[in-house]
């Protein structure tokens, strides 16, 4: 079962090339998916031989997120991955270092590698400007006994550290499914929006040296149950838009310039989605 993938540009040749994260049907272990991008509109699958254990590692992947968090100039992959029930034990993401010659390494990740409840998606971002990217990814679920997401601050090696005091990872919600950074007020600091299946949504901005405020009032916390979130200007206004998708359909957020969103519209399509 193929789950959401990726792009990004790995080897660094102007082409973006596709990660693929899979599961079994019943959110069993399977090998994931590496296509190099070949510059001509078509795509080859990349074997294990050329690279490495990217192509060959099988988990229960849910996700997989690029980015550079060695700053060594090439991206290197986050995959987290995900439990098949409450009663599963907890897993470890893998965290996939680029060596620079289009083939990756397994990398200890420090306290992001390390086994969680990870249950849904998340993302990577500089939320504290500080040049290294920092991590975020869902873990709340309430059949888990787990009730709270997991925040990672990146030291710039290519590990991490979990927070636990930061409200982003205290907040208790019984089923966070994805979430998504966006820089909603332009003030140059990654604001986060997490989707909750079972509540009102988390909606948090960013005010600068790792400290975020729960913005309740939003529209966006307005109590749908949400699967996922895309951030865009769709208005091209110069701000980030906010597209949900619920069990219903898709929701349309306009980002108004002063802080807030009003709805835009209702979209009858599927609840995993880009802008682009």
């Amino acid at each position: 079962m193929v789950r959401d993938g990726r792009l990004g540009d790995y080897n660094n040749d102007g082409f973006v090339d596709l990660f693929v994260p899979n599961t079994t049907a019943s959110f069993g272990a399977s090998i994931n998916f590496l296509y190099r991008n070949n510059g001509d509109g078509t795509f080859t699958h990349q074997s294990a031989d050329q690279a490495g254990p990217i192509a060959s590692d099988k988990d229960a992947s849910a996700f997989g997120y690029w980015g550079d968090v060695n700053n060594d100039g090439f991206l290197d992959l986050l995959v987290p991955s995900g439990i098949a029930s409450a009663n599963s034990r907890p897993v470890s993401s893998r965290l996939y270092v680029n060596r620079g010659s289009g083939a990756f390494r397994s990398a200890d990740g420090g306290d992001l590698t390390k086994p969680y409840y990870y249950w849904g998606g998340g993302g990577l971002a500089d939320y504290d400007n500080d040049g290294n990217l920092d991590a975020f990814i869902c873990a709340a679920w309430a059949d888990s006994g787990h009730m709270t997401n997991l925040l990672f601050h990146g030291r710039g090696d290519g590990t991490f550290s979990l927070l636990t005091s930061s409200v982003v990872a205290t907040d208790q919600s019984e089923n966070s499914n994805d979430a998504a950074w966006g820089d909603f007020n332009n003030d140059g600091l990654p604001d986060l929006i997490v989707a909750n299946n079972s509540v009102q949504d988390f909606f948090y901005r960013n005010d600068g040296h790792g400290q975020f405020t729960r913005m309740t009032d939003s529209i966006l916390e307005a109590g749908f149950k949400t699967a996922h979130h895309a951030w865009g200007d769709y208005d091209n206004d110069g701000f980030l838009d906010v597209a949900q998708g619920t069990a219903d359909g898709t929701r349309l957020f306009r980002n108004t310039g002063t802080g807030d969103f009003v709805e835009a519209t209702n979209l009858s399509a599927p609840v995993g989605y880009r802008f682009g």
